[in-house]
């Protein structure tokens, strides 16, 4: 019997991982819980921020035209797929880290990044989470916490 996989994350993210667990024998059935969809967002001035970070390749795959001004500034971005949408999407200087969004920052604060902007809006599937701030300035020097 073939060994069944259920596959929840969204598309483009969902076929990719379905045919890695095909290739891995599994009959891989996909049933993302949500869409990614571009939301109208309002960016700061690129002025007074030393770079940008995204923590989602659909940070890059996502904020069309409001991205334009960032472009010429470093990105720190969380991975390989984050890095390759980013280029995609015309970003030239990308710091790529290797586990979290936590050492990501520590990597830009040693670089000597004083701030960042992380673009996008996350929506999380339940009513009770938050919605995030469509753009925030977060100053390197403070202390940085998440809550869900």
């Amino acid at each position: 019997m073939t060994p069944r996989l259920l596959i929840l994350r969204p598309q483009p993210g969902a076929g990719a991982t379905a045919a890695r667990a095909a290739a891995l024998g599994f009959d891989a059935i996909v049933a993302p819980l949500f869409a990614i969809e571009p939301v109208a967002w309002e960016p700061p001035g690129a002025g007074g921020y030393d770079a940008v970070m995204m923590t989602s390749a659909n940070a890059a795959r996502m904020g069309g035209g409001g991205l334009d001004a960032w472009r010429g500034h470093r990105l720190y971005v969380v991975g390989a797929a984050t890095a390759a949408a980013a280029r995609t999407a015309g970003f030239g200087e990308i710091v790529t880290g290797s586990r979290d969004a936590a050492a990501l920052i520590a990597q830009a604060r040693a670089d000597g990044v004083e701030t960042l902007v992380m673009p996008g809006k996350v929506t999380k599937p339940r009513s009770a989470w938050k919605r995030v701030a469509s753009a925030n300035r977060t100053s390197l020097s403070s202390n940085i916490s998440t809550s869900s």
